[in-house]
């Protein structure tokens, strides 16, 4: 009888519905006045390393919305271009990674900026 019942039980699991997934969105804005190359990674605490999730060449001036699953860390990459047309060779490569803990990270913005020397900066936020 019990044997019955446990399989029963295991015939059962592909009718019961998936988890409901969360999304978040990142919006991503290029003040600088070249093309960057912008990947959005993400990391949990039951897998280790990144996995990328979304990639996007951002033109000068303007912004991108990425939207994934939510996740305990992202990490925002930005290698700005020698052109803003998006072509030429890469001038630098920054990174900035946001972790949630053992909660998972909201929506958020990530801003590309350039100063008056040239130096790339990244930062959360707008």
């Amino acid at each position: 009888m019990k044997f019955i019942i446990v399989l029963v039980a295991l015939l059962m699991i592909p009718a019961l519905p998936a988890s409901a997934k969360s999304y978040t969105t990142h919006d991503i804005y290029n003040e600088t006045n070249v093309c960057v190359w912008m990947t959005l990674d993400v990391s949990s605490i039951i897998r280790s390393g990144w996995t990328n999730k979304a990639a996007a060449f951002v033109k000068p001036r303007e912004h991108t919305r990425f939207t994934i699953e939510q996740e305990h860390e992202i990490k925002v990459r930005a290698e700005p271009r020698a052109t803003a047309e998006c072509s030429g060779g890469r001038i630098t490569d920054l990174d900035i990674i946001e972790k949630g803990g053992l909660g998972m990270v909201g929506s958020s913005e990530t801003t590309v900026r350039r100063n008056a020397a040239g130096a790339f900066s990244l930062k959360w936020g707008r």
